[in-house]
């Protein structure tokens, strides 16, 4: 997915390293989906486990969101596995909601998050 991004140069991407080691990945764009029009969208934020709940994800997420914000959007979407219950505390804790919309994607169920800005 990421070497897609990269090649299509879609979205607005960030690289947060730990002692100069890379660390938290995350992408965002206007969002994909027709009826999300005019809704920014966090395409992914991934960071490896071995730095969990130190804050680096809470800051790798606030500067997205203020960038976000910054480019005139006033709300933002994402999906997330509706099975991956960490992922989905982190975005709850961040201030999104569930919408009530879910879709099937790779043979599983994603449910649809937002956020005012």
């Amino acid at each position: 997915m990421y070497q897609r991004l990269l090649d299509e140069n879609k979205g607005n991407g960030y690289l947060l390293t730990v002692d100069g080691k890379p660390h938290c990945i995350a992408y965002w764009d206007a969002a994909r989906d027709s009826e999300l029009v005019g809704k920014a969208e966090l395409i992914c934020i991934h960071s490896l486990s071995d730095n969990w709940r130190k804050g680096y994800g809470s800051q790798m997420m606030d500067r997205v969101l203020m960038d976000i914000k910054n480019s005139g959007y006033s709300e933002v979407v994402l999906w997330v596995f509706r099975d991956n219950l960490p992922a989905r505390a982190f975005y709850e804790k961040k201030g999104f909601a569930l919408t009530g919309i879910s879709k099937l994607a790779f043979d599983a169920e994603e449910v649809l998050y937002s956020k005012r800005l």
